[in-house]
This record gives structure tokens, sequence and C-alpha cells, in this order.
């Protein structure tokens, strides 16, 4: 993972700190790189500053692993899923409000829990009412719920750890679904 560039976002710690606390330990991780024999990421601009650093680098991406008896779709319902944490970088907001006006289209989450204060903001949306929200089910009722909807939505907020504007192939989300 991307350590510097994911503390840059996190919302817990004060924002006129992060920045100073990256930077640390940027520092930190550069001394202890520069020590080992190797290390290992995930993405190719990873790699790259990895390599800055280290002896060696080599990415092993990190997705999913394909089983022949994965369940073949049948979208015998028209919703759209999203599966993970509930919070702001996943822009669920933005899918309430899409989903608001459409006929018959509704979302279904499937997750632990819901970051509060983001979880309050999307309960007062109009669009909330056509959001199913059981909480944490089973994983193989996830592949089952994937495997009914039209699609998975996986809508990304632009960050640091995400690879900025450029995006990442790291978000195993777009695989599995």
């Amino acid at each position: 993972e991307d350590v510097p560039a994911d503390i840059l976002c996190k919302y817990w710690i004060p924002a006129w700190l992060r920045k100073f606390i990256s930077r640390v330990y940027t520092w930190y991780e550069n001394y202890c790189f520069a020590r080992i024999d190797g290390t290992v990421g995930v993405t190719p601009s990873l790699c790259t500053r990895l390599t800055q650093n280290s002896r060696k680098s080599t990415m092993v991406t990190n997705y999913p692993v394909w089983q022949e008896d994965t369940i073949t779709p049948t979208f015998e319902n028209k919703s759209v899923a999203f599966t993970g944490l509930v919070s702001e970088i996943w822009c669920i907001d933005t899918l309430v409000k899409a989903v608001e006006p459409l006929d018959e289209v509704t979302v279904e989450l499937r997750s632990r829990n819901v970051e509060e204060p983001f979880g309050s903001v999307l309960r007062d949306l109009p669009g909330w009412k056509k959001v199913n929200f059981p909480g944490r089910v089973p994983h193989a009722e996830v592949i089952k719920l994937l495997s009914e909807c039209l699609c998975g939505i996986a809508l990304l907020q632009e960050m640091p750890n995400s690879g900025g504007k450029l995006g990442t192939l790291g978000n195993t989300k777009i695989f599995e679904y």
C-alpha cells in the first residue's frame, strides 16, 4: 500500500497535521527500505516509488482469483450493487442521488457498517428509500447478489492513494463485479 499517500486521506487526522505525518512516515519508510532485500507493490505507480529506495521491487497484483464454480450472472433484478465500506470516499451519495428519479432501479448495499456522520447524510437523501441495506451478510450471499444485479458500482473519489487523477487498477471491486 502507498501509506504516505493514504495518510494524506485520513479524515480522523487533523488536516494541518497530515502532510507532516506523511513526510515523517516517508522518511522512515525510505530508511527501512534501503536496508531490506526487496519490496512488493500492488500497482505500477507504487512499484516505481518503491524502486527509488529499495534494492529490488516487484509487483504482485491484488486481483481476485478466478474460480471455475463461479455463479453465472442472471441479471434478474433491476438493482445496482455496492459491496464494501459505505463511506464518503466511495461516492455512495452520488449513487443514491442517481437512482432516485429512475423507475424500478434500486441500490443494494452490503457492508459491515456506514461511517458516520456520512450515514446521516445518506439517510436524509430522498433516494435512500430505494436502498436495501441489511448490513453485513455472508460472502456467499454477496456473490449471489452480484450475480443477480444489473451491475456493481465502484465510484472512488480522486485520492492520492488511488492514483489521483490517473486512477488505479488496484481497485479490485471492478474485477469482482
